[in-house]
């Protein structure tokens, strides 16, 4: 699949089934945060139409080849839709078959591409290559002996060019299968067997989410929220007056990234109308029907104190 090839999509947009648009691969191996781990996205981003009831169906060559599945698209946006490549569903189908859930290899590292500037400090003769900036304690590559500054090569001989060349295919591995690595340390190459084990569950830090708040999402406003604890409004040294929900996550595809609410941002009214709980704001935007337009008064503290504004978003 390249940039450029015409792909249509086919599903059922707003109850419209059997609809099928057309356009082209805008780009490759997208991350629209779409997930708190943005590891393994890997998007093919189109032109081709999608909408609200797309999701699920597929996006296909002039072949009449399966080459994604339509998952997202981003609001505020003219035609800019993503969809999960195929090949993501083979690796994981056989597992949600036998299982019903994905189970992915895990190594414990951080790592990063490598640019010219990186090439150059690290003495490399390319580009290719992972370099690992951090390996956390006691996982598959601390214990391994993979350190900072590491440059992965190669994994079982699989030639590692970018980063996503290493994620793709350390997370298509079951836990317990032991990967060989072809690394760079300080000029030399070393071979490093790592026994991968299974990637641990998301958690939530008490940052992000408050134990007297129960999180919940509206899936078209891609934002993630709870209700404003005490905690939190100590930590963010919010007035006493000022209620709503707190804003624990936004998607870069929500049509409230490109209004400037960010997490950590508190929303107080919808409409004119309070916010005492996530509850009653689920309730307020969950009321709303498509074509309306809501007004967010959300606030934001920085070092100037506390800054207040309107976000409007149209419901779709």
């Amino acid at each position: 699949l390249r940039v450029g090839d015409y792909v249509m999509a086919i599903g059922n947009p707003l109850l419209l089934d059997h609809t099928v648009t057309v356009g082209v691969v805008s780009a490759k191996g997208r991350s629209i945060g779409l997930t708190r781990d943005s590891s393994f996205e890997n998007f093919i981003q189109t032109d081709a139409a999608i909408n609200r009831g797309n999701s699920g169906g597929p996006l296909v060559n002039l072949a009449g080849e399966v080459i994604g599945i339509s998952t997202a698209m981003s609001y505020g946006a003219e035609n800019i839709g993503f969809a999960v490549p195929v090949d993501t569903l083979r690796s994981v189908l056989p597992q949600l078959r036998e299982s019903g859930r994905v189970r992915r290899g895990f190594l414990g590292v951080n790592v990063n591409n490598i640019d010219y500037k990186t090439m150059r400090g690290f003495g490399l003769d390319s580009t290719d290559g992972a370099l690992v900036t951090a390996v956390t304690d006691d996982t598959p590559a601390a214990k391994a002996g993979l350190e900072p500054g590491d440059v992965i090569l190669n994994v079982d001989q699989h030639r590692v060019k970018a980063t996503r060349d290493l994620i793709d295919y350390v997370s298509a591995q079951s836990p317990g299968k032991t990967v060989e690595l072809d690394v760079i340390r300080e000029g030399k190459h070393l071979s490093k067997k790592v026994v991968l084990e299974e990637r641990p569950a998301e958690q939530e830090t008490a940052e992000e989410q408050p134990k007297e708040s129960k999180e919940k999402e509206l899936e078209w406003l891609g934002i993630q929220y709870g209700d404003l604890s005490s905690e939190a409004r100590e930590r963010l040294q919010l007035p006493g007056n000022l209620g709503g929900v707190a804003v624990l996550n936004v998607a870069p595809s929500s049509p409230l990234y490109d209004e400037g609410v960010r997490p950590g941002d508190v929303i107080s009214q919808v409409n004119g109308a309070r916010i005492d709980s996530a509850r009653t704001f689920e309730r307020i935007v969950g009321a709303a029907r498509s074509g309306d337009f809501l007004r967010l008064y959300v606030h934001s503290v920085g070092r100037q104190g506390l800054f207040s504004r309107f976000a409007i978003v149209e419901v779709p």
